[in-house]
């Protein structure tokens, strides 16, 4: 299999594993793990599914074999897979750039400036209270039912065609200034990207909404860390409120204040719970651990074992001689291994016994710097 995509496969999975294992270690903590602190665990498995290639160890401690494919065809099969994981990136891309452009314009058809001076008065506090050193634009929108955060380069707070109170106001505000402090933007940009390689994961869209509802949790808890209990009800008052209508304009770059009721149990627990909030910093160097050093942990290899031959002047390493070599015009015994090169396309100058334990496989083509060369597949027997 084409080495790039069986590296990107197995960063997957393993980086699938070691998610999972935090999943279950913050099951564990319960309420008291700080969604800041999950934050950033999360932000060190992303950046281990975005970045595949690791150093390869010798022996990882544990290895999957798959069987390698073999065929007769000018293109290997392996070729054709990467290609089709290619396409549907760019597919996946496309589509995301596509739906946040739909999106935009749709925002900028029907968003209106702020006509109660109140609203943007109590803006302008908020951001003065949080020591805002940009401007962010404030726009009411019909067709979205949730305040959001939206605009990498013009950032601007969204508010729905909905009456709030200026209590409910200066939460909603509060909130979607913490996710431009903290770039929760370009979070989701990092996470839109990963699903993007990684489109062909089944269990990826899991992990991202359970991300991305501790992004809205992490809000929480700085909003929240010193308020009372009252001010705690007002809030999930206020989250309440704001999920009543389901919005028809969305995009996958823009922040939500409410998120769907599947989520609002955790929210809300969290935001009552009465227990200290912990870093747990153990769990995150656990994590970094196993992302920076998982390639001595797992590897995926292929039962078969693809050689290169061509180029002036350069001796391959091994070919295994079959009867598919008898019709492709080499010469050899069957079980026998040749080194080739271009003095001695046939082998015949420098054979070696047969490995025990391998099986020989089908002779394929393939072409290296423009240079015809000779490509076997063999697995295990």
């Amino acid at each position: 299999m084409n080495n790039d995509f069986l590296t990107i496969l197995t960063c997957s999975v393993v980086m699938t594993g070691v998610s999972l294992l935090f999943l279950g270690l913050r099951q564990l903590t319960g309420p008291a793990y700080s969604a800041r602190w999950r934050r950033i665990t999360w932000l060190l498995l992303l950046l281990g599914f975005l970045i595949p290639y690791r150093p390869q160890p010798a022996s990882p401690l544990f290895t999957a074999t798959i069987p390698a494919l073999a065929s007769h065809s000018p293109v290997r099969p392996e070729r054709w897979i990467f290609l089709f994981w290619l396409f549907g990136v760019m597919v996946a891309l496309a589509l995301r750039l596509i739906q946040h452009i739909q999106f935009t314009q749709s925002v900028q058809r029907l968003s209106h400036p702020i006509s109660d001076e109140n609203i943007s008065r109590w803006f302008q506090q908020v951001c003065l209270e949080m020591g805002m050193d940009r401007r962010i634009g404030l726009f009411q929108v019909s067709g979205i039912s949730s305040p959001m955060l939206t605009g990498l380069r013009h950032p601007c707070v969204l508010l729905p065609d909905q009456a709030f109170s200026e209590e409910e106001l200066t939460l909603i505000f509060r909130h979607e200034l913490i996710h431009f402090q903290r770039k929760d933007l370009w979070y989701q940009c990092l996470l839109e990207l990963v699903h993007c390689i990684h489109w062909f994961n089944p269990l990826f869209p899991l992990l991202k909404k359970i991300i991305r509802a501790d992004l809205e949790c992490a809000c929480d808890e700085r909003i929240t860390f010193y308020a009372s209990k009252e001010e705690r009800a007002l809030y999930c008052k206020t989250i309440l409120h704001v999920i009543r209508q389901k919005s028809t304009l969305q995009s996958a770059l823009s922040t939500s204040f409410g998120n769907g009721p599947g989520e609002l149990k955790q929210r809300f627990e969290e935001i009552f719970s009465g227990k200290k909030k912990r870093a747990f910093l153990g769990i995150a160097l656990l994590i970094l651990l196993l992302t920076a050093g998982s390639s001595q942990l797992f590897a995926v290899t292929q039962s078969g074992n693809s050689q290169n031959f061509g180029g002036p002047g350069e001796t391959a390493t091994t070919y295994i001689a079959d009867d598919e070599a008898e019709t492709a015009g080499i010469s050899g015994a069957v079980g026998t291994i040749f080194s080739l090169d271009d003095e001695d396309p046939t082998g015949a100058a420098s054979s070696e016994p047969f490995p025990a334990g391998l099986n020989t496989g089908e002779v394929s083509w393939d072409e290296k710097e423009g240079e015809e060369a000779y490509t076997t597949v063999y697995g295990t027997s």
